[in-house]
């Protein structure tokens, strides 16, 4: 496995993400806008799997199987993070979280390897990417997402490249953001190829039958001890023309240490770990005072965040 291109951290004042990409990670968030037709998903939940498997799309797994297909981490650039906080959606299948070894760069991919190669006859300027992404404790500045890297098989296409956090540079070209930086909150991205190929222009995705390389790869910087967690990747299809205006609640949080305020809508419900609903308002404020210490999350539609009572 060859060693991926280290993305160095640009000026601050390249460092602001285009918000037109940030998403609710949730996987109603799609399906309230339009119907799946096609889906293949590195990581998802059994649920998600299901619910998007009954609509009657096309489904198909290109996860790890340790046979032909895996999850790759370079030099041993990461560690492998214990996590207790629960998956987007509340769901509790696990996800990816890694800290950053020290090593001095990271780096991991997913990777389709020769003797198990997937089609990519779905694929077309309306295919879209999808990713979920949050710190379980100190963020990374930047963390680079790299799509479809065939290597040296010009035939698999030319990869994409964007960032969540700050942006970068690969060889002197930009490296745009896409999404603001990783917190201890599920953050989504979701974008077209059409949009990739807009923000990083040497992107070529290639129809095939036999595609292999590194599917997906990230890389999260040097920072010892960093974490990025990663859930709900994939790749899918719209019936139609594709989905417009894919974005959160237009609501914003602020937790205080006796309760949870919400700006710009009404109704708060919030869960423990475990997804057990622990207490409600119509309103929208929340009160603290009555909990146990711990880790809640609160939501309101599809919009959530992290509550800590000390």
């Amino acid at each position: 496995m060859k060693k991926a291109l280290l993305v160095a951290a640009m000026a601050a004042t390249m460092a602001a993400a285009n918000a037109q990409y940030a998403v609710n990670p949730e996987l109603k968030t799609i399906t309230d806008k339009g119907t799946i037709e096609s889906m293949q998903w590195l990581i998802l939940d059994s649920e998600s799997q299901k619910t998007v498997s009954e609509s009657g799309a096309k489904v198909e797994s290109w996860a790890p199987n340790n046979v032909g297909r895996n999850l790759y981490i370079w030099e041993a650039t990461f560690l492998a993070h214990t996590s207790t906080y629960p998956g987007v959606g509340m769901h509790f299948d696990g996800y990816v979280s890694l800290d950053v070894a020290s090593k001095g760069w990271s780096g991991a991919g997913y990777n389709i390897g020769l003797t198990e190669p997937v089609s990519t006859a779905n694929w077309n300027d309306q295919t879209r990417f999808h990713i979920a992404y949050m710190s379980e404790g100190v963020s990374p500045s930047s963390v680079t997402l790299i799509l479809a890297d065939g290597g040296n098989n010009t035939d698999k296409g030319s990869p994409a490249k964007v960032t969540v956090g700050a942006a970068g540079t690969d060889a002197g070209n930009i490296v745009p953001s896409v999404g603001p930086q990783s917190k201890d909150d599920w953050q989504g991205i979701d974008l077209s190829f059409a949009d990739l190929k807009k923000l990083f222009p040497s992107f070529v995705y290639k129809v095939t039958d036999t595609w292999n390389g590194n599917i997906f790869s990230f890389l999260a910087g040097a920072v010892t001890g960093t974490n990025i967690a990663l859930d709900a990747c994939y790749f899918y299809n719209l019936k139609g023309s594709g989905v417009e205006d894919l974005v959160a609640d237009n609501v914003n949080w602020m937790v205080t240490s006796k309760t949870v305020n919400l700006n710009g809508g009404m109704g708060i419900e919030l869960f423990d770990l475990n997804g057990k609903l622990v207490k409600a308002t119509e309103g929208a404020a929340l009160g603290l005072g009555d909990l146990a210490s711990g880790v809640y999350v609160a939501r309101h539609g599809q919009s959530s965040t992290k509550v800590v009572v000390k």
